[in-house]
C-alpha cells in the first residue's frame, strides 16, 4: 500500500526528439517537485510483464483506461512514489557505477539500491521522505499512446504537450535510427520477433517509440518511419488531450523555449502553480545542455543534413503541422 500520495502529477507530452528532454531538465528543479530521473520505461516494464504473465497481449506503446485494473493502479502508483521519493540519492548512486555507463536503463538498480538504504536504515532521511506527500514532474514519450491510461491512473494530473516543427523532429529520428544510440528496443511483446529490414539503417533494431500498425514499417526507409512515428505521436497525443479537461492541458512550442525561453517558463510555472524562483530562474536566462544523439548543442538548422530525405516525406506531414499551427510553407523554420 502507498504509504504517501502523488497529487496533480505534471505529465510532459511530445514526440520523441521534440525537445521533452530539455523541457523535463528544466521542471524537475521546480520548487517542491520530485522526479524519477529518468523516463519510466522500469515501471511500465513491470506491468506489461504482469499483463503478459496473465496472457494478455501488448504490441504496442498504446494502453487505453480498460487497460489498469484497481490492482494494477494500486501498484503503479506505489512505484512512481516509491521510485520519486528516493530518486535523488540513488541516482546519485546509480551515476558512480559502471553500469550506469553502459546501460540507460537504471530504474531497477535504483530501486534495489534504495530499498536497500532505508531496510538498512541507514538514513534517516529516506524515511522522513517517503512519508511525504509528492507531486511529480514525468517525461516519457511513449506516453502519448497512453492518454486514457494515464488520466485513469492520475485524475488530478496537468499536462503539457511540447509540440515541435516535424521537419527538424523527423530529421532528428532519422539521425537516431542511422546512429547506434540506447533508444533501441525489442519491438512489441517479447515473446514475438517480427525481423525489420528498414532502408538506410545499419543495425536492425527498433528505434524510439512503437506506435499502433508499426509492422506495415518493418521494411520501410527510415524516414518513412521516422515521419510514421511523429505522426502517431502527434495525433494520440492530440486526440487524448483532447478527452481531457482543458483546464489541465498547456501546449507550448519548442521554438518559444528555445527563442523566448524566460517568458515560455515563466508561463509554465504560472500554469503548473509553481514559482519562477531558483533553477528555473536560472534556466529563463540560460537554457541546460541536453545531449542529443550526436552528443552536442541542439541547433535550429541542423535538419538540413537530411534535407532531401526530409523533402520526400513532407507532403505526408503538412496536413499535421498545420494543425499543430506551424506554416508548412515555411521550409526555413526548425
Amino acid at each position: 500500500m502507498n504509504p504517501g500520495k502523488i497529487e496533480k502529477p505534471i505529465i510532459i507530452i511530445g514526440c520523441p526528439r521534440s525537445g521533452t528532454s530539455l523541457l523535463f531538465s528544466v521542471l524537475r528543479h521546480g520548487h517542491g517537485l520530485a522526479s524519477l530521473y529518468n523516463e519510466s520505461h522500469g515501471i511500465f516494464d513491470r506491468f506489461y510483464q504482469r499483463q503478459w504473465s496473465q496472457g494478455r497481449q501488448y504490441n504496442n506503446d498504446s494502453l487505453s483506461d480498460e487497460d489498469l485494473t484497481a490492482d494494477d493502479k494500486a501498484l503503479l502508483m506505489d512505484d512512481f512514489y516509491h521510485y520519486s521519493a528516493f530518486a535523488y540519492p540513488n541516482y546519485r548512486i546509480a551515476h558512480q557505477s559502471e553500469q550506469y555507463k553502459t546501460s540507460h536503463h537504471l530504474l531497477w538498480k535504483r530501486w534495489i539500491d534504495c530499498r536497500f538504504l532505508y531496510e538498512r536504515g541507514i538514513t534517516k532521511f529516506l524515511k522522513i521522505r517517503q512519508r511525504r506527500q509528492i507531486r511529480l514532474v514525468e517525461k516519457t514519450p511513449r506516453n502519448c499512446f497512453r492518454m486514457p491510461f494515464l488520466n485513469q491512473l492520475f485524475p488530478d494530473a496537468q499536462y503539457i504537450f511540447l509540440k515541435r516543427d516535424g521537419k527538424a523532429t523527423i530529421a532528428s529520428l532519422i539521425e537516431g535510427w542511422i546512429r547506434v544510440n540506447p533508444y533501441m528496443r525489442p519491438p512489441g511483446n517479447p515473446t514475438v520477433t517480427i525481423p525489420l529490414n528498414i532502408k538506410g539503417i545499419a543495425e536492425q533494431k527498433w528505434h524510439f517509440v512503437l506506435p499502433p500498425g508499426w509492422e506495415d514499417y518493418v521494411a520501410k526507409p527510415v524516414e518513412q518511419v521516422a515521419a510514421f512515428q511523429w505522426l502517431s505521436a502527434n495525433r494520440a497525443a492530440i486526440d487524448g488531450l483532447a478527452q481531457i479537461d482543458s483546464r489541465r492541458v498547456y501546449s507550448v512550442c519548442y521554438e518559444d523555449l528555445i527563442d523566448d525561453t524566460e517568458t515560455t517558463l515563466k508561463k509554465l510555472c504560472e500554469f503548473i502553480q509553481i514559482p519562477y524562483t531558483g533553477k528555473i530562474k536560472t534556466y529563463g536566462q540560460e537554457l541546460p545542455i541536453v545531449p542529443t544523439v550526436h552528443g552536442d548543442a541542439p541547433r535550429q538548422d541542423k535538419w538540413r543534413q537530411h534535407e532531401a530525405l526530409i523533402q520526400s516525406i513532407y507532403p505526408q506531414i503538412v496536413p499535421m503541422m498545420q494543425e499543430l499551427g506551424y506554416d508548412p510553407d515555411d521550409f526555413n523554420r526548425a
